[in-house]
């Protein structure tokens, strides 16, 4: 069975080379490693170039630059596009592998036929490359463990980055028509439908490692603070209510069973922002008292609460 990485690159200059080492190294060496630069403006282009050259990875590694700038969604699917392997990987270029990565998560796909998608576990570092520990990051228990995710799983709390994830390139080519027509997230495309036909499994054991950092797409926060901001919050959940928007008018290939799941998460997010915006506890606590769908997690509920008691506009 034959190994692709996919690497998005978009100004990545301060951290490419450490990502390339962690690809370069693999303990099972992909057999083919694309890299689709989206119109950097800084040296990413160069830097990758004089990468390739010096280890002679010519025949093996391809960079390629879109004529466009496509967004980092589209240059995802562009770089998988050129994938010719039965498996793909997602890259980002400021993430770290753990040098068994694809030798691990390869194990899992060969001998279980029916995950069209799978994800480990990640870490978090900072800048320096230093690990984070957060009382908002549980850090996993490496059991080996091969957990079926569904999508109601998916609807109650997103934990699988795309550059945890390998895919089958046969379900890539099955959904990409569906998914190329608007601008939901790859990784959170690939997983409803894959979740969607009992085909998502989660790997317990952490094959990667996100660094956060000022210039991150994702903007993701780990100080616990931040969770508290009103102002933050109520932009993540008008995020989060649009991603659901675009999976509904994105037609994916999913039984309706999952798109009813996905109008309640819908339904659901508006509610909570409401009660947040209008300092609403007693409908808070009754929105989680009638959550049907089981969309409740404590923790947000803590938040929730904290946050229309003290929380404020900055």
């Amino acid at each position: 069975m034959t190994v692709a990485v996919a690497v998005a690159l978009y100004n990545g200059e301060r951290f490419i080379e450490e990502q390339l080492d962690s690809l370069r190294k693999q303990t099972r060496t992909p057999d083919r490693v694309v890299l689709c630069d989206d119109r950097s403006k800084d040296r990413t282009v160069e830097i990758v170039r004089e990468y390739i050259n010096k280890y002679g990875l010519q025949d093996s590694w391809h960079l390629e630059i879109n004529p466009q700038n496509l967004g980092y969604i589209k240059n995802f699917y562009r770089a998988m596009s050129l994938c010719e392997a039965d498996v793909i990987f997602l890259s980002d270029q400021d993430d770290i592998w753990a040098l068994d990565k694809i030798e691990k998560m390869m194990k899992v796909m060969e001998d279980r036929n029916e995950i069209m998608l799978l994800s480990c576990k990640g870490g978090i570092v900072d800048g320096e490359g230093k690990a984070i520990h957060s009382i908002m990051h549980k850090q996993a228990k490496e059991d080996g463990a091969i957990t079926a995710i569904s999508v109601k799983d998916i609807m109650r709390a997103y934990n699988w980055p795309g550059m945890l994830m390998c895919i089958r390139k046969e379900f890539f080519e099955q959904i990409y028509n569906s998914i190329i027509k608007v601008a939901l997230p790859h990784d959170l495309a690939f997983t409803i439908c894959a979740a969607d036909r009992g085909a998502f499994y989660e790997y317990n054991y952490v094959g990667a490692y996100h660094r956060r950092h000022d210039n991150n797409t994702a903007r993701e926060e780990h100080r616990v603070f931040k969770l508290l901001d009103l102002q933050r919050k109520l932009k993540d959940i008008g995020e989060t209510c649009t991603y659901m928007n675009y999976a509904i008018e994105a037609e994916l290939p999913i039984q309706e069973a999952s798109y009813d799941l996905i109008r309640y998460k819908l339904r659901y997010l508006e509610n909570r922002k409401t009660c947040l915006q209008n300092r609403r506890l007693k409908d808070l606590i009754h929105l989680y008292q009638n959550d049907s769908e089981k969309m409740f997690r404590i923790v947000a509920f803590i938040c929730d609460i904290w946050i229309i008691m003290f929380g404020k506009y900055r």
